[in-house]
């Protein structure tokens, strides 16, 4: 059975998108769906878009040790709102394991999107 961790980012006060416990709840089901345990939680909760995501960063520290073989995220906007640096987080982390954005897993055009997104950043990376 593959082994997942969960990574959820809310901005407080932000109440247009899904808070840490709904994102958690996603990513959750999504594992239970695909015969995935989760062995493990990081949550970043900060009051500022300039706060560094600490967490964010332990979670790549932790791939590094490859406890686990997947990253679930709920959507790539949690991850933050500059395209080029969440792409390049995507690329460092699939060096040591594979990830899912649930958001996009479970819609054909988002799917889409995460693709030009992803070959984009490869592109403009030659």
């Amino acid at each position: 059975m593959k082994k997942a961790v969960i990574y959820t980012c809310h901005l407080e006060g932000r109440i247009s998108e899904p808070d840490n416990e709904m994102q958690e709840q996603l990513c959750r089901e999504y594992a239970q769906q695909h015969g995935i345990k989760v062995v493990g939680f990081y949550m970043d909760c900060v009051t500022t878009k300039r706060e560094p995501l600490l967490m964010k960063q332990q979670l790549l520290k932790g791939c590094k040790q490859h406890d686990w073989d997947i990253v679930l995220f709920s959507s790539l906007s949690i991850l933050g709102r500059k395209i080029n640096d969440t792409m390049k987080f995507l690329s460092q982390l699939s060096k040591y394991v594979k990830y899912k954005v649930v958001d996009q897993e479970n819609d054909p055009f988002l799917r889409e999107v995460g693709k030009i997104l992803e070959f984009l950043y490869k592109a403009g990376q030659r």
